[in-house]
């Protein structure tokens, strides 16, 4: 699946609740308003990093190495620690992405991913399960906080639905 201009500009908005401010601001007012006990899928790097720093460990951490689309100094240290490594590119949603997340069991995994995770939320949220929180970065603002509900779900369908290429249930 890639991205496509409607796409594009429809995930320029938060798909959440957006909590504003600078690491580690953020982190510490979602852990004082859901606490430390619901479980979280954490995209991004920063993201991750900030949530364990909080004392937060993510059922699923999605990272690439990379922060703003620059290469983190760690990055073939966090790929070596990985539970699973797949490829995929910018502005795209790969096969081997897409199944790493239906298939993963979100028992605190780590996934890896050569290329970018920018559009990783996605599947994200439709895999997670249901009542947990998806956590992102919203580049330059803060984080995104989605609570996962069937309703959720149904707004990424249909975000999916919008992308070019083949599409996979």
């Amino acid at each position: 699946m890639k991205l496509t201009p409607t796409v594009e500009a429809i995930l320029k908005r938060p798909l959440g609740v957006l909590i504003r401010g600078d690491p580690p601001q953020p982190y510490g007012i979602l852990s004082m308003s859901f606490g430390h006990e619901l479980p979280i899928v954490a995209v991004g790097d920063v993201v991750t990093k900030s949530l364990e720093d909080e004392g937060i460990t993510p059922i699923l951490s999605i990272f690439d190495g990379h922060t703003k689309r620059r290469s983190m100094n760690t990055a073939e240290e966090l790929r070596a620690k990985a539970d699973m490594v797949v490829s995929n590119p910018r502005s795209a949603i790969t096969r081997e992405l897409w199944d790493a997340i239906k298939h993963c069991d979100f028992n605190y995994r780590k996934l890896f991913i050569d290329g970018e995770e920018d559009l990783a939320t996605l599947p994200a949220i439709l895999f997670a399960p249901e009542g947990s929180l998806v956590v992102y970065g919203q580049p330059d603002e803060g984080i995104v906080v989605v609570h996962i509900t069937d309703e959720k779900r149904d707004e990424v369908r249909s975000i999916l639905a919008m992308m070019e290429g083949e599409t996979w249930n």
